[in-house]
């Protein structure tokens, strides 16, 4: 998916805000199309929270993706 590939992108050239975004829409794709469970879903996530993670060491990325999710 081509959000997916904008996510690594960004990530590789260090705009994790940028990239946490691209995820994110990636993310709330697969979940809405797959589930949770599924592995693409899965990886996804694993992913987005590495980036943020790189971005931001001190916060709670559950908190942050659960208050996303919402949005």
């Amino acid at each position: 998916m081509l959000y997916n590939n904008l996510a690594m992108m960004y990530e590789e050239q260090g705009k994790y805000v940028i990239s946490l975004d691209y995820y994110l829409k990636t993310y709330k794709f697969f979940v809405s199309k797959l589930g949770l469970g599924h592995l693409e879903s899965r990886n996804i996530r694993k992913n987005m929270k590495l980036t943020y993670i790189r971005w931001d060491k001190e916060s709670d990325f559950d908190q942050w993706l659960e208050e996303k999710m919402k949005e």
